[in-house]
């Protein structure tokens, strides 16, 4: 009898041995999950970290670009103000008609900035980047995004008017092309300045030519300073990451 309830016994399965080892399998499921897990959040958090510094780097370059078309429109800025003055005036001296030539030639160059966007756009692109950063942040991102994006649009656009409308397309106007590598311009005209003054339409377009360089300067003054406020974003935000 005692020989037959140990036989018994030894068949009959063991209840907490078995719940002890499936809690040690969960447990050990659970933990590596969580450690993977963590491992990736660590991943994530560095790669966000990373973009953040990349994303510094490009603003920087846009103010950089920024400030190296303002010095183009400063460094011209005499010598446009001297041939609306000669303008103004119907000088007729050969000298007003060669500032104003030269003068034309630095209204119609290109002022345009090169901004660059990738790590903004990566950074968009990539949600569980965005999660690891702060409510703030994220508003100061989008604005500087609708922000670089209306900038780029409107010099673009505003420039490619003035090209087409202004002092290019009037028929007195022409270009000296004696310089094989065409890095300064200078125009020409079939008129002398005593008379192309009194033209309306070359008045006009003149004028308005040099209106938009001082609309351009001040919206890449003003665009410069939101760069600055978004890189002391940037900085602050870098601060949080350690």
């Amino acid at each position: 009898m005692f020989l037959h309830r140990i036989a018994t016994a030894s068949k009959r399965p063991n209840w907490t041995a078995i719940c002890i080892e499936f809690g040690l399998v969960i447990f050990g499921v659970l933990t590596a999950l969580q450690v993977n897990n963590w491992n990736a959040s660590r991943i994530d958090k560095q790669g966000a970290a990373n973009t953040l510094s990349r994303l510094r780097s490009e603003v920087l370059v846009n103010v950089a670009a920024l400030d190296e078309r303002m010095t183009i429109l400063e460094e011209s800025s005499d010598v446009r103000s001297a041939a609306m003055t000669a303008l103004q005036t119907c000088d007729a001296s050969p000298e007003a008609a060669e500032l104003l030539g030269n003068a034309g030639g630095s209204l119609t160059g290109d002022i345009i900035p090169s901004f660059v966007d990738n790590t903004l756009l990566e950074l968009a692109r990539r949600d569980r980047y965005l999660d690891f950063l702060s409510n703030d942040f994220r508003a100061a991102l989008n604005v500087y995004s609708g922000r670089l994006s209306d900038e780029r649009d409107q010099l673009r656009i505003n420039f490619g008017l003035m090209w087409d409308q202004h002092v290019v397309k009037h028929s007195s106007t022409g270009v000296d092309i004696t310089k094989a590598d065409f890095s300064t311009l200078r125009f020409v005209f079939s008129q002398p300045l005593d008379t192309l003054c009194e033209d309306s339409v070359f008045r006009r377009q003149f004028v308005m030519t040099e209106i938009w360089h001082q609309s351009a300067m001040l919206r890449m003054q003003r665009f410069k300073g939101w760069n600055e406020e978004f890189l002391a974003a940037i900085d602050a935000e870098l601060d949080v990451f350690g």
